[in-house]
């Protein structure tokens, strides 16, 4: 005879999520970036070396996480079905892409100079 759970876990039907982890703007794959499945601490997996990833849930609605050396971690809700391929294709912007975009270059000031140019007085 099975017990509760047993039942529970042969009635739960699984379905796969797979994707791969990429750079934004190069499209250079990242291995070994991390995966995981917000309030699912045994859910997490790393992209392999062809910067691919499978995870098997069940069902529903999940909050995924990716983090990797050097990027920015990047979080996004994700629905998952049965009987449909399931995919998650993750594009990370790297941390230097992402200083560089935040430093916002000063005004050239147009403000001219007294005194004399060529020997002409401005």
């Amino acid at each position: 005879m099975l017990s509760t759970l047993e039942q529970q876990v042969r009635l739960t039907k699984k379905t796969t999520l797979v994707g791969s982890v990429r750079a934004a703007g190069s499209n250079k794959r990242i291995i070994k970036a991390v995966i995981s499945i917000q309030n699912f601490p045994l859910l997490t997996t790393t992209s392999g070396k062809e910067a691919k990833f499978k995870i098997e849930l069940e069902k529903g609605t999940y909050q995924v996480k990716v983090k990797a050396p050097g990027y920015q971690t990047f979080a996004t809700t994700k629905t998952v079905e049965e009987g449909i391929r399931n995919t998650l294709t993750v594009y990370l912007t790297p941390l230097l892409q992402q200083k560089i975009d935040e430093i916002k270059p000063e005004p050239v000031s147009a403000k001219r100079r007294k005194g004399s140019a060529n020997g002409v007085k401005v």
